[in-house]
């Protein structure tokens, strides 16, 4: 049985569709934001989907893993109706409006008194398919509305809560950006990428990392590369199935021998592969936040993305980000900042430090318990 709320210690179960050892945006700021909780002193447990390589435990943090087929969910749920009942927890967050996390906790008429929700979707409700759409459609206002507070990422995502679930719900909202490990990204390359690339130096390389979903519109990239005398393209990210396809389609607009595809990277590999780079750049159609963007800003690189998650919010700040929205924009966009090694990007990186991140997260969670 739980012991009762100690003053000046928050206890908290986090929940959320992956963590590490899974690779991501969602699963590093998830695992951030509970390290820099436990190392304030406060207790933190994770519920997310099953790992084989997951035991127990992930940097000293405990995490629950659960299959995501009925059974896996049934099982799910019970854990955190029982965790509540018990006063295992002050406060249930739910990151990310993904099924498995979400609808599992939704029902819980215990787990809404103690809940805080962060979607990190908004941009996609009217483009997915017809289930995703009304799923977006009810439970996702309908969350916002039983949430005791809510946090988005960006204050875009606020009206566009406020404008889906009503102005009832805006005094629950906060907006805190993810955050970015700055001094670690800024630390520089190990190894000499562009000589196991095959890209002599001097030659300009731009980088795109994320996964090769339909909606991450590589093909749009790669196009835009085609526009381009000698410029040299790295794709890292999962293939799903797609690395063919982009691979013909990197042929027909005549750059076969500029684009590499080079899988998902380990951070340290990745970190290198940024800091050999010139440009970072991406033509995803949406974004809960793009924490890549800030990544490659801390390793000094100029962006050039379409208008999608904190991008506004950046440009806002001076940051050196270039907006393109096709193939043509993207080719003159990357021309335009080819050469700028960006201090600015630098700095603007660092005002999104982890440090204060957690402290907006746990000023949240601190209000809710009065």
């Amino acid at each position: 049985m739980g012991v009762g709320r100690v003053r000046g210690l928050v206890r908290v179960l986090h929940t959320v569709h992956a963590y590490p050892p899974d690779v991501g945006g969602t699963e590093a700021v998830v695992a951030r934001l509970s390290q820099g909780l436990v190392e304030r002193g406060h207790e933190v447990e994770v519920a997310t989907k099953e790992h084989p390589e997951r035991r127990g435990r992930v940097e000293g943090i405990p995490v629950h893993g659960f299959a995501t087929n009925p059974a896996g969910v049934s099982r799910y749920r019970r854990f955190v109706n029982r965790g509540v009942s018990e006063d295992r927890w002050d406060v249930v967050m739910t990151y990310h409006s993904k099924v498995f996390t979400h609808l599992s906790l939704y029902p819980f008429g215990k787990v809404k008194d103690r809940w805080v929700y962060c979607p990190t979707e908004f941009t996609d409700v009217d483009s997915r398919a017809v289930r995703h759409r009304a799923y977006y459609r009810t439970v996702e206002p309908a969350s916002l509305r039983k949430a005791r507070r809510s946090i988005v990422l960006t204050e875009k995502d606020r009206e566009r809560a406020v404008e889906i679930a009503g102005e009832e719900i805006r005094d629950r909202l906060r907006v805190i950006p993810n955050g970015v490990d700055h001094a670690w990204w800024g630390k520089g390359e190990e190894g000499n990428v562009r000589a196991a690339l095959g890209v002599p130096e001097g030659v300009p390389l731009v980088v795109y990392a994320g996964g090769l979903w339909e909606h991450k519109d590589v093909r749009t990239l790669v196009a835009g590369l085609g526009r381009l005398r000698g410029v040299h393209l790295v794709v890292a990210g999962d293939r799903m199935g797609r690395g063919e396809e982009l691979r013909r389609w990197a042929r027909e607009v005549g750059a076969p021998n500029r684009v590499h595809f080079v899988g998902r990277l380990e951070r340290e590999r990745l970190r290198s592969l940024l800091h050999a780079a010139d440009v970072f750049a991406s033509a995803s159609t949406n974004e809960g936040f793009g924490l890549v963007f800030l990544e490659a800003m801390a390793c000094g690189l100029p962006v050039v993305a379409r208008e999608v998650g904190v991008i506004g919010e950046l440009l806002g700040k001076g940051a050196e980000v270039v907006v393109a929205e096709d193939a043509n924009g993207f080719a003159r966009g990357i021309e335009s900042v080819l050469g700028d090694a960006s201090k600015r990007n630098v700095e603007i990186a660092r005002g999104y430090g982890w440090e204060g991140v957690v402290d907006a997260w746990l000023s949240v969670y601190e209000d809710l318990l009065g």
